[in-house]
């Protein structure tokens, strides 16, 4: 099971005992306190085992060694699963629960953006409130203040239809082998952009050999062992989602942190007039970058150094925690679900609360700050904004045409189309040339 689907199912619970346990209207909670001292985390999740005829160890070392010589040779595989963060249309608030914006405060063109559908959705997003803050549609960006802003009041030129496009080319770095970055130094402004998630869809794939190598293997099993129930089987996972950035911030030099805590991003940065970007770190999986022209940047992998998100479980203080947990905040629907005693989410809450302990520990040795200083967060956008809405639009560029630079992986790919021929190759090699090998038998359909 990958991080995307434990995260997934743990979000499927807590759907589940939300309506099993919903208490109704409730009185304004106070404001969130630090609970974890006193709560026992959750056991970790567990893939379900499985059953039924293995596939032989010295054929399962065969047909990985033909996998793994094919990727050699420019072998390429994919198809994306990744679904959108649980929302609160699974498990709908009660009066009590609902924020309530300050009508008063907001400027009637930004209600108007967040409420009310516009003939030509490539103009306008929406943000849900999740269990874990507020997740953007394409279109909604996510704010430092949290106020309602569309890509529209940012940026000219934005299409929804175009976001997708592909890029011209995708060339590999390599992440930091140390979990170290380079310090901000005098004078520059430290910025953060923190997701659980990229929410806009991209042509671009990276995954490892030995990840096509076990979709190949699932997929020969289940041809071979389960005929009469037998689908394609287990695809490897790796697109990656776009993260707009749009820098704003003139206070100085900006030293740029870009954290996404699962999935694999492509981060599209855009400096704005007289933003000086002086340097940019990323932190998460696999992650792609278009900077500016002449920014240097480095990447830290989160799964080189942590292993696993399992709620109770790689959330402790120690070298090399550098996975991006997310400090939950009272207005979260996890968090008010928490304080009303539901157990389950206060140990998930628990668990993000000493998750982003320990993150901010390694943190502040590696950058010398808090890392909630100058924060962009959201449990999941495709556009964040660092600094204030401009007063004159920037020119939005898509990936069309562009380079893509991406942490080192076995397969980089674009296209979708690309994938699917990939790892059709692969179950072909496996199979020593002969589908019919790792093929079910023809049924016939009864008139």
């Amino acid at each position: 099971m990958d991080e995307q689907q434990k995260h997934d199912f743990a979000a499927r619970l807590q759907r589940i005992q939300a309506r099993q346990d919903d208490p109704g209207p409730q009185p304004e909670q106070p404001e969130m306190v630090q609970m974890g001292d006193q709560l026992p985390p959750l056991p970790p999740v567990n893939p379900p085992s499985g059953g039924g005829s293995g596939f032989g160890p010295i054929r399962i070392a065969l047909i990985f060694c033909v996998i793994l010589a094919m990727g050699s040779l420019g072998a390429r595989y994919l198809a994306d699963m990744a679904q959108d963060p649980a929302t609160v249309a699974d498990a709908p608030l009660t009066p009590a629960e609902r924020p309530q914006p300050d009508i008063a405060s907001e400027p009637q063109s930004a209600l108007l953006a967040f409420d009310v559908d516009r003939s030509e959705p490539e103009q306008a997003g929406r943000r849900t409130i999740s269990d874990r803050g507020y997740d953007h549609s394409s279109g909604s960006v996510a704010t430092p203040d949290g106020a309602l802003v569309q890509v529209a009041d940012i940026a000219t030129g934005f299409d929804l239809a175009g976001t997708n496009a592909a890029p011209a080319e995708l060339v590999r770095f390599q992440p930091n082998e140390t979990c170290t970055l380079r310090p901000p130094q005098a004078g520059e402004v430290l910025r953060n952009v923190r997701l659980s998630g990229a929410n806009g869809e991209t042509p671009v794939h990276a995954f490892s050999d030995e990840a096509l190598a076990k979709a190949v293997l699932d997929h020969t099993q289940a041809a071979l062992f389960k005929p009469k129930s037998y689908e394609v089987g287990t695809t490897a996972k790796g697109r990656l989602n776009r993260a707009d950035v749009f820098v704003t911030d003139t206070s100085g030099p900006i030293y740029l942190v870009l954290q996404a805590m699962w999935g694999n991003t492509l981060w599209n940065v855009h400096r704005g007039p007289g933003v000086q970007i002086a340097h940019i770190a990323i932190i998460g999986n696999t992650s792609g970058i278009i900077a500016p022209e002449g920014v240097p940047f480095e990447a830290l992998r989160i799964t080189d150094f942590v292993t696993s998100f399992e709620f109770g479980a790689n959330d402790t203080v120690r070298p090399c925690m550098i996975a991006p947990y997310r400090l939950p905040k009272p207005d979260w629907v996890a968090s008010q679900k928490a304080l009303k005693g539901n157990t389950l989410f206060e140990n998930q809450m628990f668990s993000f609360n000493s998750g982003h302990r320990a993150f901010s520990a390694w943190y502040q040795e590696t950058l010398g700050a808090d890392p909630e200083t100058g924060l962009t967060e959201a449990e999941g956008a495709a556009h964040a904004l660092v600094g204030p809405v401009p007063s004159s639009l920037l020119g939005y560029r898509s990936l069309a045409g562009r380079t893509v630079h991406v942490v080192a992986a076995d397969n980089l790919i674009i296209g979708d189309e690309v994938v699917a021929d990939t790892h059709r190759a692969a179950l072909l090699a496996a199979a020593g040339g002969d589908a019919r090998a790792i093929l079910p038998a023809a049924r016939r359909v009864q008139p």
